[in-house]
């Protein structure tokens, strides 16, 4: 199974995805912000982020931006 990081300002959103994603039998983690999906993406291995594009601080695209400029893990916004 795949191992997912979910990335979104909305805890319940986050919840949700991590919900039904679980079920299914894959690993998640969840950041709030784009700074905190930067770092864990520094420590783990992901095989696809689940990206919000309206997120305050850092949005989507730059925090798309930043992992590109080190990874090619897939990503859908």
């Amino acid at each position: 199974m795949a191992t997912i990081l979910i990335v979104d300002d909305e805890k319940q959103m986050r919840d949700l995805i991590r919900i039904m994603l679980q079920q299914e039998a894959h690993t998640t983690y969840g950041a709030s912000n784009g700074q905190q999906a930067l770092d864990i993406l520094a420590q783990m291995d992901v095989d696809l982020l689940l990206l919000d594009v309206m997120m305050p601080e850092m949005d989507g695209f730059v925090v798309c931006q930043r992992i590109r400029e080190q990874s090619n893990v897939p990503i859908i916004f």
